[in-house]
């Protein structure tokens, strides 16, 4: 169980890391006015410097002009430099006094003598704290009020729910678990969001939809650009911002007496295998920007080692439902076009498209076209469509049939055995 103490510290934790947020901000806020200060005061060097040579009184007028307009920025930007430097100052002291108040805690808990009190000596305290609860699923499971199973419909994510409800059995708190899928609109697989519906039937436990007004593509028209991997909008605005407020009705729902922080515990189907940021990822971690003086929103990576091999074999022995376009090896069920993937499989999903007859490839064309952004940064999706349609043209369309996905993943003889479990069962 996560005990009094702890909680308190991993708050106090919590408060460190938000304070060293607004530092960071305050900092750079100040050095940005104390740069447009500079610039400032050199434009007027420079105009008076200009003025003293000119030849003609419209030059010298001229030069006037750009000096008032130079000294003029000069007094506003140092206007707020100072600001700057005082909210700067106000926001060092605060972030002290806060990593000041987690050491003391987390030392009185550890009995370890005092280690620097940076952001990662606050992460080896989270980890600590949280290490051994990871370990211990029925623990934690029991020190949450809620436990949210956040569902792509992928296969990650059907054997992470898989799992939690396995441990939740145990520790018999099922009553607190809830499935929440985020709908990305026309940039979804068709039949994503029901299969996302079945998946929770099968464990008896109700899904909220949570839909992001215009989707995926609403967002792109409005940007007028597309994410790519250093701006994931896709994760921040369409997911985490989009269910954020749903982790507030959660809580308010909850009725806990005021002072009392709920415990959230939020479950991704994220692996180490997938990728090295993947793989630096706790298993169990603060989330700081869902969490708040209310609740203590905690991430919990329910199969993070696990490999591919593992989940295809989770599925198959479990007779787990999954959607087709993994039969036609395409290797995760995203965004129709995902703005993170490699043009191989950007080329495999408009075959895909074509074989089902959807009309994403021209919807997403004709918006890069409209905005005139390129999908990515070397190639156009336009391109990558038109190479598409090409090599079905010279291979034919693209074919699958059911269970190619755990055919291709663990062999014939498992195929079959979950295929005929699936017929015996319906």
């Amino acid at each position: 169980m996560i005990t009094e103490h702890a909680l308190a510290t991993l708050e106090l934790i919590r408060v460190a890391d938000k304070a060293a947020v607004t530092l960071r901000t305050a900092r750079k806020k100040w050095r940005d006015t104390a740069n447009t200060a500079d610039k400032a005061a050199a434009d007027t060097a420079r105009w008076r410097r200009l003025r003293t040579r000119a030849i003609s009184v419209r030059l010298r007028d001229l030069c006037n002009l750009l000096i008032d307009d130079a000294e003029e920025r000069h007094h506003r930007a140092l206007a707020a430099e100072e600001k700057a430097l005082a909210a700067h100052g106000r926001a060092w002291g605060k972030d002290l006094a806060a990593s000041r108040a987690w050491r003391r805690a987390y030392s009185q808990a550890s009995q370890t003598p005092d280690d620097p009190i940076s952001e990662a000596a606050r992460a080896r305290a989270t980890a600590a704290l949280l290490g051994p609860l990871a370990a211990a699923p029925p623990e934690v499971m029991r020190s949450a009020h809620k436990i949210i199973i956040q569902s792509s419909g992928g296969k990650d994510s059907v054997v992470a729910m898989l799992r939690t409800m396995q441990w939740a059995r145990d520790a018999g708190v099922t009553d607190k678990l809830i499935v929440v899928h985020s709908n990305l609109g026309d940039a979804e697989w068709p039949g994503v969001t029901d299969l996302v519906l079945r998946q929770a039937e099968m464990f008896g436990l109700d899904v909220r939809i949570v839909k992001p007004d215009g989707g995926f593509l609403g967002m792109v028209e409005a940007r007028g650009m597309w994410p790519d991997s250093k701006r994931r909008l896709c994760t921040g605005t369409l997911k985490r911002d989009a269910i954020t407020p749903l982790i507030t009705e959660i809580v308010n729902d909850l009725g806990l007496p005021p002072g009392v922080q709920a415990i959230i515990l939020n479950v991704f189907g994220i692996r180490a295998e997938e990728s090295p940021a993947r793989r630096l990822k706790e298993p169990l971690s603060i989330d700081p920007r869902a969490s708040s003086t209310n609740r203590l929103v905690l991430t919990w990576n329910v199969i993070h080692e696990l490999s591919e091999r593992d989940v295809w074999k989770e599925i198959a022995d479990n007779r787990l439902e999954y959607h087709q376009v993994y039969d036609s090896l395409l290797p995760r069920l995203s965004c129709v076009f995902c703005v993170l993937a490699g043009e191989r499989w950007l080329i495999r999903a408009a075959r895909v498209c074509f074989a089902l007859g959807m009309d994403a490839p021209e919807v997403w064309t004709a918006l890069e076209a409209k905005i005139e952004h390129s999908f990515k940064q070397k190639s156009s999706l336009a391109s990558i469509i038109a190479e598409a349609r090409r090599l079905d043209e010279e291979e034919g369309p693209l074919t699958w049939q059911r269970g190619d996905a755990i055919r291709h993943a663990l062999g014939e003889a498992s195929a079959t055995d979950y295929l005929q479990s699936l017929d015996t069962a319906a």
